[in-house]
């Protein structure tokens, strides 16, 4: 009887753990990266090793969660959100391919603020390009290390994700 009591236990754990959606459910085709894939020293002052974020980004108050996945085929790095923390579900707001780009690439928390934009920066910004990006909220700034970056930042009008490149 008492080696009957042990996995009921445990299955009720997981079970009440699944219902209050503290188990991440990740997209199919994607996984998380692993830690021994991070361990470029680079990551060593980056939150979450630059694999993982925890902020606000729509302003209503309620953590959201952002997680830079590999596809299970390791060639496309994607940015996958879970709003208001719910892990059972989540959105792609972006991706790319690039062999290779856990060991290169990271995510992190883009304070509300404004930034400027590599024109702005560079003060040869076109008509019709923005000489900075203002964000209302946190924003996930998706980073090459020691290259390029873009924020990834809610757009309240659109209910969506937008993209801009920022300035390094």
């Amino acid at each position: 009887m008492k080696k009957l009591i042990a996995p009921l236990a445990l299955a009720a754990v997981l079970s009440a753990c699944s219902l209050a959606g503290d188990i991440l459910k990740l997209p199919e085709g994607w996984r998380l990266p692993d830690r021994q894939q991070a361990t470029e020293i680079w990551r060593n002052g980056v939150p979450g090793r630059g694999l993982s974020i925890t902020a606000d980004f729509d302003g209503n108050g309620k953590p959201d969660l952002a997680y830079l996945l590999e596809s299970e085929k390791g060639a496309t790095l994607g940015v996958w959100v879970y709003m208001n923390g719910d892990k059972r579900s989540g959105q792609l707001i972006e991706h790319g391919t690039q062999t290779g780009a856990v060991k290169t690439s990271g995510i992190r928390e883009a304070k509300p603020g404004a930034y400027p934009t590599p024109c702005g920066k560079a003060g040869d910004c076109g008509p019709d390009q923005s000489k900075e990006i203002v964000l209302k909220n946190s924003g996930i700034d998706l980073f090459v290390n020691q290259g390029g970056r873009q924020f990834l930042y809610w757009d309240d009008a659109s209910k969506t994700f937008l993209k801009s490149p920022a300035a390094n």
